[in-house]
């Protein structure tokens, strides 16, 4: 038995992520490497602490829309 915790699939997905916590601070950019329905792993050097509330943006590839989402730091 694997021992993966992961239960959907992540595809690969190299894009570039703007984001901020909800307190309203300025946008950062990273990109991304993947994304699967259960997340998205943004590559940074400097991650927010587990737990923060982020606003998240970016466009898909092969997309003209941006697309505007909320999530939570997991790791």
């Amino acid at each position: 038995m694997s021992s993966e915790r992961r239960q959907a699939e992540r595809l690969p997905m190299r894009t570039r992520m703007d984001y901020r916590d909800t307190t309203g601070g300025n946008f950062l950019y990273e990109y991304t490497t993947n994304i699967s329905q259960g997340g998205i792993f943004i590559e940074t050097l400097e991650p927010l602490p587990v737990g923060t509330e982020v606003e998240m943006r970016f466009k898909p590839p092969g997309s003209d829309e941006v697309l505007e989402i909320a999530g939570t730091v997991m790791w």
